[in-house]
């Protein structure tokens, strides 16, 4: 199984349970998911749910046309793979699977997926000639839990988010990695006020920094002298996602004058209080915890994966 395999089949089993029977339990309840299914005329074998529950395989056709059929929603969210144009999250589970691809998977099919991954993000998140952001497709997992949901307005979203001249300095339509300096100024100017919308930049950026680092990690060799700023601050970004209590690690990215996010930040013309740039990336690493947290998946299995490539 890819590395992300579990995390998917997680989140798509929960979400089903909870779809179905309004709750999501400790165990698979396969019985309770066959009686509702019955009730539609359809059924499903106990034996594949309880595997898919318990992440022993991922599953393949007729399986997984069949869970297609049965749960479209579930499925498109977090077991369809062909769509990373569109499906942020399933672009994010491709590049923490890049993460690992330097361990035999092939090299030019990995370094070819990686582009295309950063070419999408960087186009998604493209500013217009006024620096307004026209953000489509934005992420909607729905939590597993009973909440009001948030009401997203797109016409709002797209005129009222414009980039400052600042920040638009940072964008260069030819240079894909531009995206990393772009994003992050724009998430401590807007503070990213829509919950929906913070979460898409949370993956993205993220995926953003993941791609990079695998690139890199190729491009030289797993050697790593004279990457440059943007390089370290994409080797760095994933620390922050492990520790317990993440003060410590920003401590120190900030006290190197070289590694140092607030010394990157500060050369992207932007001029931010240092506790605006503590805040911003404590809430960077809550948002992204927070997605894989609301669909049932605790935040140890997260890291358990991120560790492995860490």
């Amino acid at each position: 199984m890819r590395r992300s395999d579990p995390i998917r089949l997680v989140g798509f089993t929960r979400a089903v349970q909870y779809n179905l029977l309004g709750q999501v339990y400790n165990k698979a309840e396969s019985g309770k998911i066959n009686r509702v299914l019955e009730l539609k005329g359809e059924q499903l074998s106990s034996s594949v749910w309880c595997s898919t529950w318990n992440c022993d395989t991922f599953p393949k056709s007729p399986t997984t046309d069949k869970f297609k059929s049965l749960f479209p929603s579930e499925y498109d969210t977090w077991l369809n793979t062909d769509d990373i144009y569109h499906n942020r999250l399933q672009r994010h589970f491709c590049a923490i699977d890049l993460l690992l691809s330097h361990k035999g998977s092939n090299l030019e099919e990995s370094i070819e997926l990686a582009w295309k991954i950063l070419d999408c993000i960087h186009q998604d998140w493209r500013p217009d000639r006024v620096g307004r952001l026209d953000i489509r497709n934005l992420v909607n997992i729905k939590p597993l839990k009973r909440q009001k949901p948030e009401t997203l307005d797109d016409e709002l979203l797209r005129t009222n988010y414009r980039a400052s001249t600042d920040c638009l300095i940072n964008y260069n339509v030819l240079e894909l990695t531009s995206v990393i300096p772009f994003m992050l100024f724009f998430g401590l100017e807007s503070e990213l006020p829509i919950h929906n919308l913070r979460k898409s930049f949370t993956l993205d950026l993220l995926s953003a920094a993941f791609v990079i680092k695998h690139l890199l990690f190729h491009y030289t060799n797993g050697i790593w002298i004279n990457i440059g700023v943007p390089g370290k601050l994409c080797w760095n970004i994933p620390r922050f996602l492990l520790e317990d209590d993440p003060t410590d690690v920003i401590q120190k990215v900030f006290d190197d004058p070289i590694e140092g996010l607030e010394w990157y930040i500060d050369k992207m013309n932007a001029n931010f209080d240092i506790y605006d740039k503590y805040d911003f990336l404590n809430e960077l690493r809550e948002s992204y915890l927070q997605i894989f947290r609301e669909s049932h998946i605790s935040t140890q299995h997260v890291k358990d994966i991120l560790l492995e490539f860490h």
